[in-house]
């Protein structure tokens, strides 16, 4: 009986590693038929892997690098070669950088050069511009600039301009194109009660 239990072990041992030796007979025969296909997903997945790990290593460089730069602006504002490698590595932080430096001094040429930038930059330096000109053609196209908060800024600017002329009429008409649910209305309302007593 024992013996019958050992031949019957051996038996399915052997149709075991049989089955095993087949599965591996269809494996190889399918590696071979698809050995350059498995070699290039494998290399595409490696390269891939690889030029994204390059890429953020890059980004976080040159991040730090602009940082840096920026940083020995803010020390030293006359540093030449800060501001190359500011505006090399991030030209929007470059863009803010001056348009904190134009603020300062309010240079109408410097504001025109950052106005025809994109991006909020150059919304900024427009209504600046605007600003500074007084001029109610440039506040009025300051307006149609996208950005609620710049509009209604060339919209306060504007009343403020018609009531220096004492066009009273005129100052009220431009407050009341702030909507009543923006944030700036309660500073309308504010202007609007001063211009009325004056």
């Amino acid at each position: 009986m024992s013996y019958k239990d050992d031949i019957e072990t051996i038996k399915s041992d052997i149709v075991g590693e049989g089955k095993f030796l087949e599965y591996y007979m269809h494996f190889e025969s399918f590696y071979k038929k698809y050995k350059f296909v498995i070699i290039g997903i494998i290399t595409a997945l490696v390269a891939v892997f690889i030029y994204s790990k390059v890429s953020a290593y890059q980004d976080e460089q040159r991040i730090l690098a602009a940082t840096t730069a920026y940083n020995k602006l803010l020390e030293n504002p006359q540093d030449a070669t800060a501001k190359t490698e500011l505006q090399n590595k991030s030209e929007k932080l470059y863009d803010l950088y001056m348009l904190s430096q134009v603020s300062k001094s309010l240079d109408p040429k410097d504001l025109e050069s950052l106005a025809s930038k994109s991006g909020l930059v150059g919304k900024i330096a427009t209504y600046q511009l605007a600003s500074l000109s007084k001029d109610p053609v440039k506040l009025s196209a300051a307006r149609s600039v996208e950005g609620a908060v710049l509009k209604e800024l060339a919209t306060l600017e504007s009343a403020m301009v018609k009531a220096q002329k004492k066009d009273f009429v005129g100052f009220k008409a431009e407050l009341a194109k702030i909507p009543a649910t923006s944030p700036m209305r309660k500073t309308a309302d504010i202007i609007a009660h001063l211009g009325i007593k004056n």
